[in-house]
């Protein structure tokens, strides 16, 4: 689980994208740098995004999707970790919170 902490942000992101850029999610289709709902939707003026999601669909996705909101939470957790312990160190260096986010006047 530390190698789930041990990346930026952003990367947590692009981890989740990346996910939807496999042909077998059927999320979109990649059209040079974009992706789009699907190929029959390109052709469409208005197009409304339709993905069946059947038994075959969940049980094929379900484990990822649940991978995914154990790392969302345990990232979360870290994070409010980390802000807490900067809280307490600042608090017990004397300084007020307010004093370190503040802009100079």
């Amino acid at each position: 689980m530390k190698n789930w902490v041990a990346t930026a942000p952003a990367d947590w992101a692009n981890e989740s994208y990346s996910i939807t850029l496999a042909p077998a999610t059927a999320y979109c289709t990649i059209v040079g740098a974009n992706c789009q709902y699907s190929a029959a939707a390109l052709k469409q003026t208005n197009p409304k995004r339709i993905q069946r999601i059947d038994q075959a669909y969940l049980a094929a996705y379900q484990g990822a999707a649940s991978e995914q909101v154990a790392k969302a939470g345990f990232r979360l957790a870290h994070l409010l970790n980390l802000a807490t312990h900067l809280t307490r160190a600042l608090i017990d260096s004397g300084l007020r919170l307010s004093d370190s986010l503040l802009p100079p006047t």
